[in-house]
């Protein structure tokens, strides 16, 4: 970390190449491995990917549920420990890979010849799942300067 001061306010900063280089480069390698078919969606893929993204769901359900009845000891979810950021790279790389059924869902449909309506479908799951991997990736960052 490199840390800079003007006046009373001080700023840690963290290294940029490892926070650019995880943010700007996810989504356009998993849209290309998806379009090249080098990360292909088969039925057994998506069975581990889709539970795994529900296991993730119900773990952060029962976070919240135990934040609010007062329990908020879960120091690895929250802090820069080790294990709180593998666990972070862990949901980041399950929500990049839910990008793959995204996009395997839409070319279905474009090849199934589905209805218009259906576009929208695939656009909002789409957003979502970008919605969810850019708030993993701000927590994973978040977690990196906190060491």
């Amino acid at each position: 970390h490199t840390s800079a001061s003007r006046g009373n306010i001080s700023v840690a900063v963290a290294p940029l190449p490892a926070s650019a280089e995880l943010g700007d480069n996810i989504i356009p390698k998993t849209a290309a491995s998806a379009n090249f078919k080098i990360i292909k969606a088969t039925e057994r893929f998506k069975s581990v990917i889709i539970t795994a993204t529900v296991g993730i769901a119900i773990f952060y359900l029962i976070v919240m549920a135990l934040r609010a009845f007062g329990y908020d000891n879960m120091p690895f979810l929250h802090e820069g420990s080790t294990f709180g950021i593998i666990f972070s790279l862990f949901v980041v790389t399950i929500a990049a890979l839910n990008l793959i059924l995204d996009f395997d869902m839409i070319e279905k449909g474009v090849e199934a010849n589905a209805p218009a309506y259906m576009e929208w479908y695939g656009a909002f799951g789409l957003l979502v799942t970008l919605v969810w991997l850019y708030l993993e990736i701000v927590r994973l960052l978040s977690k990196m300067t906190k060491r």
